[in-house]
């Protein structure tokens, strides 16, 4: 989804350009704004303010912003899936070893999950319809 024409990107490039000309900082100039901003990064009242401002944005425009997501999966579902799947395979054994650190140290959690499995499943073999008519 492009919100801009062909002939308005032309004319941004154009314009990205002519800054890139023209713009030069100093060495000192560049040192100086990295200084600043990385001030600015660890001034909590500035993250605090900016997470303020990202939150009351999310919701003044909460249902356009879920709209967009939204359809933005739905446009790209195949893409997701094969980032995902791919992402996967890259780290299967790092998934594969927290869930088996996770299953060790909660063992009782994994025996209570089954027990309550085995007896609904139970349930549903001697009622096959589920109690449902």
């Amino acid at each position: 989804m492009n919100i801009f024409t062909p002939e308005e990107l032309a004319e941004i490039a154009a314009a990205d350009a002519e800054i890139e000309r023209e713009f030069k900082l100093t060495h000192q100039e560049l040192v100086e704004s990295e200084a600043r901003d990385k001030a600015a990064l660890k001034d909590k009242s500035y993250m605090e303010r900016r997470r303020a401002q990202n939150r009351a944005y999310y919701w003044k425009n909460r249902e356009k912003i879920l709209a967009y997501q939204k359809e933005y999966r739905a446009a790209h579902i195949e893409e997701t899936r094969a980032y995902h799947r791919a992402y996967y395979a890259a780290h299967r054994q790092e998934a594969c070893a927290y869930r088996a650190a996770y299953e060790k140290a909660h063992a009782d959690k994994r025996r209570e999950w089954q027990r309550i499995y085995r007896e609904r499943r139970k349930q549903r073999e001697q009622d096959p319809k589920g109690g449902h008519e």
